[in-house]
């Protein structure tokens, strides 16, 4: 049986001149809305604040087929970027450790319970889902041994 959820949703939003301040960039899909003037902007995850444009044109008169288009094509990356974070949870739960040759080929977002291994740096890494970042778990993987229970000291 499915599960109901009640739940409210909110644009962000502020007056045109906070918005312009802030020049904030919304992600892909997300909405934005200026309370004084009731205009609404769509992020595309890279475009700030100041640069996009209002859904319906600068006077708002109704949507074109142009608004329609760029509205559909920002959701999809909205959706696009979920559904690869949900691959790599997925992947994650299939082969727990992933090896890159540097840093910067870590997934800008790591999984839980994942270990990742820098193959440059000969280190091993973890993601710390609180702190959004990486931490270094070890050196020297590959001398690493495994014990089997009894006296670790024999």
């Amino acid at each position: 049986m499915a599960t109901v959820v009640k739940t409210t949703f909110q644009f962000k939003r502020a007056t045109a001149a906070r918005w312009q301040e802030l020049n904030l960039v919304l992600a892909a899909g997300e909405p934005g809305f200026e309370l004084d003037r009731g205009r609404l902007k769509i992020g595309d995850g890279e475009t700030p604040w100041n640069e996009l444009k209002y859904l319906g044109g600068e006077n708002c008169g109704g949507l074109t087929e142009d608004d329609v288009n760029q509205l559909i094509a920002t959701q999809l990356k909205g959706i696009e970027k979920a559904l690869a974070e949900l691959s790599a949870k997925v992947d994650a739960a299939s082969n727990p450790i992933v090896e890159v040759k540097t840093q910067s080929e870590l997934p800008p977002t790591g999984v839980i319970n994942m270990i990742y291994i820098v193959s440059d740096e000969n280190a091993t890494y973890r993601w710390d889902d609180i702190n959004l970042l990486y931490y270094c778990v070890g050196r020297d993987y590959k001398e690493v041994q495994i014990l089997y229970g009894g006296n670790a000291t024999d």
